[in-house]
């Protein structure tokens, strides 16, 4: 977070936490294949909870809504995401190909735990139309895409 993803390098990773070189490659593969770990591991956190609040209502659906949406936001602008996502430049940055890679893998558990939210406020009747669509324009005015 300090020097950013271009300038540090798996070396310098490895002696700040006093690894023998062989266990840290072996553990955690190059820089990509480590901030691709570090952003799977966050992603779990959108994993909707198997004991998730029956949505019986539509005061129930907004809470469950408002809570997902802040939480959310406040994932994906923690100093430690912000800081940590490389540009993708010739200055060190994983690519083009690895950022996208990790914008779907992100983009991607929200929208799958947004997913499970819609299909259970179908199915308790609250709200028509399909899960994936319904789901895509919640991330939409959340993100305005």
């Amino acid at each position: 977070m300090k020097s950013g993803y271009a300038t540090t390098s798996t070396l310098r990773l490895r002696r700040a936490r006093a690894f023998p070189s062989e266990s840290f490659t072996h553990l955690v593969g190059n820089k990509q294949e480590m901030l691709i770990a570090c952003i799977s591991e966050r992603a779990k956190r959108f994993d909707v909870p198997s004991d998730l609040s029956v949505l019986r209502d539509r005061e129930t659906l907004a809470q469950v809504l408002a809570s997902f949406g802040t939480k959310l936001v406040r994932e994906v602008s923690d100093p430690t995401v912000i800081c940590g996502i490389p540009a993708g430049d010739r200055r060190g940055g994983p690519g083009p190909r690895s950022a996208r890679a990790l914008n779907f893998i992100g983009r991607e558990a929200s929208r799958a735990a947004l997913r499970k939210i819609m299909a259970e406020a179908q199915a308790s009747g609250l709200l028509t139309g399909r899960p994936a669509e319904l789901a895509e324009q919640f991330a939409g005015l959340l993100w305005r895409d």
